[in-house]
């Protein structure tokens, strides 16, 4: 498993450099949300209709999610399932499924 507290603060130094370079406020700059709860995590799997993988939940019980983690890349929480974003993101899959290897 990943030593997420040691990847997340290399993350918030970067991330508030990157702001204060920032002087055009191109890009969001947004903190990651608070841990999520096992309850929360389990629920993913009633949505995607399979498991969750261990690495993302490890990542989900550090930071329930980082919108805006680098520049437009955000990576879901547990809010964000059953969401349009994801419902745009897993007809996304379905249509390149067959062209890269994910």
């Amino acid at each position: 498993m990943s030593d997420w507290s040691a990847l997340f603060a290399e993350m918030e130094t970067a991330k508030r450099r990157l702001a204060v370079s920032d002087r055009d406020k191109l890009w969001r700059h947004e903190q990651r949300r608070l841990p999520a709860v096992p309850d929360r995590i389990a629920e993913i799997a009633t949505v995607t209709h399979c498991s969750v993988d261990p690495e993302y939940t490890d990542f989900l019980l550090h930071a329930d999610g980082w919108s805006a983690i680098l520049q437009d890349i955000d990576p879901f929480g547990t809010a964000d399932f059953d969401t349009d974003a994801y419902a745009e993101a897993e007809e996304l899959v379905r249509v390149i499924e067959d062209e890269v290897e994910i």
